[in-house]
């Protein structure tokens, strides 16, 4: 009874909102969830019951009532078995995908109920697109939270999303979605940033954007990403394993990105010269660019792109830069002008405008730099037997 009850509400509520909006309020979240703790070995009524509630929790007031009913209490447990199907794993994410998408002021709560068994499900079936592809968008949404960008680290997911390049490399959706996830968790969170470069996110990343080079977007998020790694460390000359990765951003950023189709954006172009500019205060990199011809560049670029104030803007600051002779005096205490990290990629459009140009809430202009994170407390080590076979801290 209880199962085909849920199963006519999932039918009932499938792709029309008017009724999606009338079940939630209606009580259906309220009914489905009590179905579900009564049933929790039923795959059928979990699966089911997971369905109508990716349905009908499509805003905002129905994810309340779904946090409010303790729903994370009821739905979780059906999942962690032995024998996980593959499908309902696959739906669980969707649900949370939905669920972080409309959450807003919910999403750390989300996060917090929801990302150690995420990391499970991803050891699983992190091969799987159907599954792994809604699993970067809930990063994506849960990483406007500063709380979930620190369990994004703890738990292990940055080594998982960075492994994960290899297993969807064809895949320019998934790709993009792998880079906007990393590249949210980097969001003033300079931690992340140096643990993203020390499990080889840059070289993951270069390795997708040269295999998508033609494709826009996947360049774009790639130097959304690129532009925060650039803040990693004010230190870059004495680290031999960043200023290696620094020559490679360089080299392809002038010989790829600002050439070809991908130069025509204003977006691909803005988030290039940021990353450039986060760059220089190194001197290795400053003469690097130098050898280039960067301000030779940074001229065409302007011309270019004359009717946008925000790339001509930072081509007049980027060359303004590239013209000190005494560039150490400069920088040594800091690049007081630094352009600070891309915004987290806009909830609506992965290729919205970022708005950080010159300033930016928690930037500190005396050092350069975004401000630290607090960093959560030691967590236990939790050895994985998936996909994944290295240790994740949970």
């Amino acid at each position: 009874v209880q199962l085909s009850g849920i199963v006519l509400l999932r039918n009932l509520t499938a792709g029309v909102a008017a009724n999606q909006k009338n079940a939630a309020d209606e009580g259906a979240i309220e009914v489905v969830l009590d179905a579900m703790s009564k049933f929790p070995h039923e795959n059928d009524v979990c699966t089911q019951g997971v369905a109508v509630l990716t349905n009908v929790c499509c805003d905002e007031d129905a994810v309340k009532r779904f946090i409010k009913a303790q729903g994370s209490d009821v739905v979780l447990p059906c999942v962690r078995k032995p024998e996980l199907p593959e499908e309902l794993a696959t739906d669980v994410v969707v649900l949370y995908r939905n669920l972080a998408e409309h959450a807003k002021d919910s999403r750390k709560t989300l996060g917090s109920e929801f990302m150690v068994d995420l990391v499970d499900f991803l050891d699983k079936f992190a091969n799987k697109e159907d599954l792994a592809l809604p699993a970067c968008q809930f990063l994506r949404y849960a990483s406007y939270s500063e709380e979930n960008r620190e369990r994004i680290r703890t738990c292990g997911i940055i080594e998982i999303l960075v492994e994960m390049v290899d297993y969807h490399i064809s895949s320019a959706a998934m790709v993009e979605h792998i880079i906007i996830a990393l590249s949210n968790a980097t969001h003033k969170n300079p931690v992340n940033r140096a643990f993203v470069i020390e499990n080889h996110g840059v070289q993951a990343t270069f390795k997708a954007v040269k295999e998508h080079s033609s494709n826009t977007t996947v360049t774009l998020q790639a130097f959304r990403l690129f532009r925060n790694l650039a803040l990693a460390d004010p230190n870059r000359e004495t680290n031999s394993f960043l200023a290696e990765n620094d020559i490679q951003i360089i080299d392809y950023a002038i010989a790829t990105a600002l050439v070809g189709e991908t130069a025509s954006n204003p977006d691909v172009v803005e988030n290039v010269l940021a990353t450039l500019y986060n760059l220089a205060p190194c001197d290795v990199n400053f003469e690097r660019m130098k050898e280039k011809d960067m301000e030779v560049k940074l001229e065409k670029i302007q011309s270019q792109f004359s009717g946008n104030p925000k790339v001509t803007d930072q081509c007049i600051l980027f060359a303004k830069l590239l013209s000190q002779t005494e560039k150490k005096s400069m920088f040594r205490r800091g690049n007081k002008s630094s352009l600070a990290s891309s915004n987290l990629t806009s909830s609506n459009l992965m290729s919205g405008r970022n708005r950080d140009f010159g300033a930016s809430t928690n930037y500190n202009n005396k050092t350069g730099m975004l401000t630290t994170a607090s960093l959560s407390g030691p967590t236990p080590d939790a050895k994985k037997s998936g996909i994944f076979g290295s240790m994740r801290k949970k």
